[in-house]
Order: structure tokens, then sequence, then C-alpha cells
């Protein structure tokens, strides 16, 4: 099975693992900040935009690598993402849909490549997390497991089993505002025992947090793991136990 398919099919499988599976009724309207992180394969789209519950589109900038800028979405718990050519700005073609989870503050879109997509016309697997900074607070590191694969990961001196989805934040830095480097560690579990996936080194800080998404392997059945890295910035030092998200772009 393609590495991209499996990937897509953990995805499908962890959002219907989500609550009012009953009958539809309206779509609830939200307020949320959103970022987005190509993962998988997936390179930038231009032009891309998604509407606000006025029906007014917003531009958002998709980035190579890391997080994108935050976003204000205000709409139905629906997002898509749109993309229009530059020579024919009334034609709108969706490039991802998803449900975002209802009532969080901040979110992160996980966006992978489509085993469906082209050059021509690129297309998107999606999902959210929850990405507020109470959940995942400035020093620390959060990893996001969506390779189906258990995981076991040293951070620093805390060494933790992962299964599918987001784990709880590990914090690094001890206090100081910026700390010695610590080591990450990440093991898969591949047949009858785990195996050294990644390695690197974290350098600590309260002005910072990283974020690290574990996906399929590129060839599927095979070994190990793909990881992506990113680390992010507060734009002020947050008061203790009180993390603060950046200003979004409105």
């Amino acid at each position: 099975m393609n590495s991209r398919i499996l990937f897509g099919l953990l995805f499908m499988g962890l959002l219907n693992l989500a609550p009012g599976q009953g009958a539809p009724g309206p779509a609830p309207q939200q307020r949320t900040q959103v970022s987005f992180l190509l993962v998988g394969g997936a390179i930038p789209v231009d032009g891309a935009f998604f509407e606000t519950a006025k029906k007014v589109p917003m531009p958002v900038q998709l980035r190579d690598s890391g997080k994108s800028a935050l976003y204000l979405y205000d709409g139905a718990s629906e997002f898509t993402l749109l993309v229009s050519p530059k020579n024919q700005p009334t034609v709108r073609r969706a490039v991802v849909s998803l449900t975002l989870p209802v009532g969080a503050r901040q979110l992160l879109v996980l966006l992978a490549k489509s085993p469906n997509s082209t050059e021509a016309a690129p297309l998107y697997i999606g999902m959210a997390v929850e990405d507020d900074w109470t959940v995942s607070p400035a020093g620390s590191v959060r990893v996001l497991n969506y390779s189906s694969k258990k995981l076991a990961a040293k951070i620093g001196s805390a060494q933790i089993e992962i299964g599918n989805g987001p784990a709880k934040a590990i914090a690094i830095a001890d206090g100081r505002p910026e700390a010695k480097e610590v080591d990450l560690q990440i093991a898969s579990l591949d047949g009858a025992g785990y195996a050294m996936a990644y390695t690197n080194k974290l350098k600590p800080s309260l002005n910072h947090r990283y974020t690290v998404v574990v996906l399929p392997p590129e060839v599927a059945n095979s070994p190990g793991v793909q990881v992506v890295l990113t680390r992010e910035s507060t734009p002020f030092l947050p008061k203790p136990g009180k993390p603060m998200p950046p200003k979004p772009r409105i």
C-alpha cells in the first residue's frame, strides 16, 4: 500500500473517532486561529485562500517548511482551502476539505500530498489538531504521531512511549531564558523491537516551542518513519502558567 494512502486512511480513522456521528444537524460555527504545516511530500500552492462566514476570501501563504502565520477563521467547522488561478479569479477549486474540532482556540492544520494529486491540480489530505499554547507551551516539545507505528522517544531526560495521535507536551526549558541543548531520539516499533528512526539536538528556550510530526515511511511497509521538526517562537515572553498565542492575521 502506498504510504500516502496509508497516511490518508490513518487521518480518516482518527477523524472517525470524533463524537457526534448521529443525524446531521446545522453546521457548527466557530471562531478560532489556524496555521498550516505542509508534510508528507506536500508542496505549496499559489493563490490559496479560505472564506470567512461572510464569504470574504482570506489569502493563505503556505510555506515550504515550518508553520505558516496564524489566520483568524470565523466560519463553519467544515473547512475548505481553495485556490484560484491567477488568470481566472472567478474559478475556485478545493484543494482540501476537513472538519475542524469545535471549541479549540488555536489549530494546526497538517496538509499532506494526496495520492490523487497531480502537478496541474494539487490536492491535499488534511487534519486539524489543537495547537493552543496551553496545550503545547513555550519551552516544550510535542510529538504528533501519524505514522501508524508505536514510538519510543527520549526528549532530554524524559522517556515516553507514544501511540497514534498527539502526545502530551514535554517541558525541556529549565526556567532560564536559554538552556543547554537536549537530545531528541525517536525509535519506531518495527517487527520484534524498536529501531532508531530519528535523532536531533534541540535548543530549549522559554521563547520557543517544538512540534514533531511523525509520518509513515516514504516507501510503504518499510522500516522507519518520516519526521518533520518545527521550531516556533513567541513574540514575547509569556507569563508563567499563562502562555499566550501570537497575534493572528485578520
